[in-house]
């Protein structure tokens, strides 16, 4: 996500942001108030390092289906014209993830879709209980092949290895 003040055509903004934090920081904390949005994903990918390798694996929903995240957005007027970004807010991980990183995304269960997404609500209080690490028992993860991680990824490099 580019801050809507940003003044550097070079800064290629953030892709992440803590929601403990997102509020009270000044990048995030007009659109956590504001501009609050769903990212549609299939699951995510984490990567573990032995020795001088990285072996990536792949978190989904458990039996399939998507996950939302819960993000924030801006609009950046840059050089070429307005530009809309988005960054994923994050959560400390569950037991699932822990293993390969201290953090989430943060994944909204359809129930909380209506109040993230409530323009009339503004305050953190109400809006950062939402956010909490998606529940470990309702997601699975499976090693992929190193290419997975790759832009222009093909559903079949995501199978379980």
């Amino acid at each position: 996500m580019i801050p809507h003040w940003n003044t550097n055509p070079k800064h290629t903004g953030f892709v992440n942001a803590r929601a403990e934090t997102a509020p009270e920081k000044p990048a995030f904390r007009d659109p956590f108030r504001y501009r609050r949005c769903l990212v549609p994903a299939t699951g995510f990918f984490e990567w573990r390092t032995a020795g001088k390798k990285k072996h990536p694996y792949f978190f989904r929903r458990k039996g399939g289906g998507g996950l939302t995240y819960a993000g924030i957005w801006d609009r950046w007027d840059g050089p070429a014209g307005p530009v809309e970004t988005v960054a994923v807010l994050t959560v400390p991980a569950n037991q699932l993830v822990k293993p390969l990183h201290e953090r989430m995304a943060a994944i909204l269960p359809e129930e909380h879709f209506a109040a993230w997404l409530d323009p009339k609500e503004t305050r953190s209080a109400n809006l950062l209980p939402l956010l909490a690490p998606y529940p470990a028992e309702q997601m699975e993860v499976w090693p992929v092949i190193p290419t997975a991680g790759t832009r222009g990824l093909v559903h079949d490099a995501i199978v379980p290895t």
